[in-house]
């Protein structure tokens, strides 16, 4: 029996910070505008009664649109359980 996991996800922040004193300037100055997107897939397999194991897949894309960066993350996870009765 194999279970999978798939999940994906996206988001973006933008921050202005709104002045609130009259010594700071009245245009608003944009601080962060970021732009987010992920996708996970996973694997588990019970291959008897005392081992199970599984895998884990990852990607994430962070877009720095106010120093026009982008920064890729990858991961990779493989994992086993042994159970003792």
């Amino acid at each position: 029996n194999v279970d999978l996991d798939y999940t994906r996800g996206s988001s973006r922040v933008t921050e202005i910070p709104r002045t609130t004193s009259e010594d700071e300037p009245a245009e608003p100055v944009m601080r962060k505008d970021q732009s987010t997107w992920s996708a996970h897939l996973a694997a588990q397999y019970k291959f008897s009664n005392t081992f199970t194991g599984g895998t884990r897949f990852h990607h994430r894309n962070i877009e720095d649109r106010l120093r026009i960066s982008t920064n890729k993350e990858w991961g990779f996870k493989l994992w086993g359980e042994i159970r003792f009765n």
